[in-house]
């Protein structure tokens, strides 16, 4: 982990409210405090499902995309998912 993060600003224990991307590509990510900062990327570290309630104005591709994926521990083993 700590070389993933080497010369990266990290916040951890801030939930991130949404994002949204700029005209000039960057994206402004906005925290639960109503704070909010540029940035060139953004990794996500949550469900897919979850990214789709972040990411603000995606379109109905994204949509499928980060809706489809079901995660196994949902599921109660009864109900065949692995």
């Amino acid at each position: 982990f700590a070389k993933l993060v080497n010369n990266v600003k990290l916040n951890e224990n801030l939930r991130v409210r949404e994002v949204v991307v700029l005209s000039n590509g960057k994206k402004r990510v906005y925290d639960e405090n109503d704070g909010y900062v540029d940035v060139d990327r953004v990794v996500f570290a949550c469900p897919a499902n979850a990214v789709g309630n972040i990411l603000k104005n995606h379109g109905t591709l994204e949509e499928i995309i980060l809706s489809t994926p079901v995660y196994a521990d949902d599921h109660h083993p009864s109900s065949g998912h692995m």
